[in-house]
């Protein structure tokens, strides 16, 4: 709950690298994840704003909690497993709403991935020019 009432890393990213929308207000909410990576597979920076039930706007506050706070790499979160980070959050109190958990972590990983590929975009436009 305190996740819920003092969401960490919430609100809009001024500059980020990419903007991902994920989610669906039918499915326990919506959210948008703003990635700002540091070139060298870090990330600099990341924040979500977002609206959805307890579950998905929690365990989201969570996962870019723990981001910032322990420092993980790009290639660390696209890591992380879906299963570990449920069971971390506890199956009792997430129940049969796996999905809403997993949204931030599952969007995260595609910002992450557009990051990822947009960088090798702009790598090949650079090497080939």
């Amino acid at each position: 709950m305190e996740h819920v009432k003092n969401p960490r890393n919430k609100g809009v990213l001024e500059g980020a690298d990419v903007e991902v929308p994920g989610g669906s207000p039918e499915c326990g909410g919506s959210l948008v994840v703003y990635l700002e990576g540091d070139g060298n597979g870090g990330i600099r920076n990341t924040s979500w704003t977002g609206q959805g039930d307890t579950i998905s706007m929690g365990a989201t506050s969570i996962v870019m909690g723990r981001v910032q706070d322990e420092g993980l790499t790009m290639q660390q979160v696209l890591d992380l497993d879906y299963e570990e980070f449920v069971d971390g959050l506890g199956r009792d109190v997430i129940g049969s709403r796996t999905r809403n958990a997993t949204l931030g972590l599952s969007t995260l990983k595609a910002a992450i991935r557009i990051y990822q590929r947009d960088r090798r975009s702009s790598a090949g436009e650079r090497a080939t020019a």
